[in-house]
């Protein structure tokens, strides 16, 4: 498969119609597996960029070994929500569908967790990256965790809808839950308390008698304990809610929104070497499909692919190279690796061999 050499242009896409503070380019590449409706979910092995992991909707998992120039199927009923590498053992790789899925062999033998949570759908799987064999499985109301890589499970929370989890940088007891409200713990989920603070949920739902906010994409930053952003959508209001961005860097004390970008967010990820840059995916529901790169933090935006990812990974051969699970934009796409970097780099370098890219200077926040 020949990847696409077409660069697409940032453009600014901020209220304050600032351009990006660095000059850059994107390159991609459709990389499969091809799935009737995309890809769902993607995890790379973070010891080999070539082993890949892909979920789809209707089409079970998918595995590479040489990169996504191959693939192939594992047989696994349901929606594939979350696929996870843990850190601290890459051979353990989970899988959540319609049941949690475990493999013990790096994803060459898949077994289903018979004493895993299971529910119509689960909505969310996360390893804690400080703490290996600690997994979080999150259904419709309630939140379970695991601290013997999927042996046995503990119910931690129940009653909130909460559709994603993010772990704190430098605290693994640190937890935040997102979806139809904002929750903390910080002892391991063992308790739980709000952190809505400057985001308006409540005065939303007063206004609008159907219209509610929700958090669809989340994610702390990598380097600095309690600092998070988070993307927010407004249901129920009009057709194409804005996605509003936010920030917090109080451990979720207090929000401000400092920008919007696209519309009904699916995903956000800060890359774990240069957090300054964010990326988020659009369009679950809403017109305002794509992709887009933050190089400031999330104070401005522009457009790196015209499909939306659910779901945004970084590789382990170097900063500026992600793999994005694309549902929407056409069942062809399924992972696309996206290369960021500076027009220099490529040129210089080729495809083939791009290991050291430029990425954009550090700034404060």
């Amino acid at each position: 498969m020949k990847p696409c050499r077409t660069a697409l242009p940032i453009l600014a896409i901020t209220a304050a119609g600032a351009p990006p503070a660095w000059s850059q380019d994107a390159f991609s590449e459709a990389l499969g597996p091809k799935t009737t409706y995309g890809a769902t979910a993607v995890a790379v092995d973070p010891r080999n960029p070539e082993v890949l992991f892909a979920g789809s909707d209707l089409d079970g998992l998918f595995t590479s070994r040489d990169g996504g120039a191959s693939w192939q199927a594992v047989l696994m009923p349901g929606f594939v929500t979350s696929i996870e590498v843990d850190p601290g053992n890459p051979d353990v790789v989970y899988a959540a569908a319609d049941a949690i899925y475990r493999s013990l062999d790096g994803g060459r033998t898949w077994h289903r967790a018979d004493e895993a949570p299971r529910g119509p759908g689960v909505e969310f799987l996360q390893v804690n990256p400080h703490l290996p064999g600690v997994v979080y499985v999150g259904l419709s109301s309630t939140i379970h965790r695991s601290t013997d890589s999927g042996e046995t499970w503990r119910r931690i929370l129940q009653g909130a809808s909460m559709r994603m989890l993010s772990v704190d940088a430098r605290d693994a007891g640190t937890l935040y839950a997102a979806g139809e409200g904002l929750l903390k713990s910080t002892d391991g989920g063992d308790s739980w308390v709000p952190i809505e603070d400057g985001i308006p949920f409540q005065e939303v739902r007063e206004e609008f008698e159907w219209g509610e906010l929700r958090v669809t994409a989340l994610a702390s930053d990598p380097h600095q304990s309690g600092v998070l952003t988070a993307g927010v959508t407004e249901f129920g209001t009009v057709a194409d809610p804005p996605g509003r961005i936010y920030r917090s860097t109080d451990g979720g004390d207090s929000w401000r929104m400092i920008s919007e970008v696209g519309s009904w967010l699916t995903t956000m990820f800060v890359d774990p070497i240069h957090p300054e840059m964010v990326l988020v995916g659009s369009g679950a529901k809403g017109t305002v499909l794509g992709t887009f790169l933050s190089t400031d933090g999330g104070l401005t935006w522009g457009q790196i692919h015209d499909a939306g990812a659910r779901q945004i990974v970084d590789s382990p051969a170097g900063a500026g190279t992600y793999f994005a699970a694309m549902r929407s934009g056409g069942p062809h796409l399924g992972v696309v690796r996206i290369v960021v970097s500076g027009p220099t780099a490529v040129r210089s370098t080729g495809w083939g061999s791009l290991k050291a890219l430029l990425a954009p200077p550090s700034s404060p926040r």
